[in-house]
């Protein structure tokens, strides 16, 4: 695996094109991610009102569960918890909670209104290169610096 990543490295490095194409080109291929991963409820989103049937609060990975109703069908589903409206451990059973479920299948559903989840898209694609350009282009303009002098 070592010798996998040193040659990757090498091979971003060797050229200068190459390494602003990777470094620049990851945060939109992480947005891409994102896309595809809700890219359903994306395509046909429906809101719905929903109640809050259990929180997770511990750790990092704070979720909640939800359970929806569409035409008298009950789902249920699971999203992050920075998408209440109030803080995690605030929340109690039977809060209400907005719910974007895909129109053809109700199954397929994100904790959330699109609207919050797209502001968050919009601050990772403008937050995300701006904080770590500074960064890369030391890296990048750096390696000549330290690189071994030719011959």
């Amino acid at each position: 695996m070592n010798g996998f990543l040193d040659e990757f490295w090498h091979f971003v490095r060797s050229d200068r094109r190459r390494t602003a194409r990777v470094f620049a080109g990851t945060p939109l291929v992480l947005a891409a991610m994102w896309l595809f991963a809700v890219h359903s409820v994306v395509l046909d989103p429906v809101t719905a009102k929903g109640q809050v049937t259990g929180t997770d609060c511990r750790g990092k990975a704070q979720t909640f569960t939800y359970r929806f109703e569409v035409m008298g069908s009950a789902y249920v589903g699971e999203g992050p918890a920075r998408m209440l409206e109030d803080a995690c451990a605030d929340t109690a059973a039977g809060a209400p909670v907005d719910v974007t479920y895909y129109r053809g299948y109700p199954s397929i559903s994100i904790g959330g209104s699109m609207r919050t989840w797209w502001h968050e898209l919009l601050g990772l694609i403008v937050l995300g290169p701006t904080l770590l350009a500074p960064f890369f282009l030391l890296i990048m303009f750096g390696r000549h610096r330290w690189a071994p002098p030719p011959g």
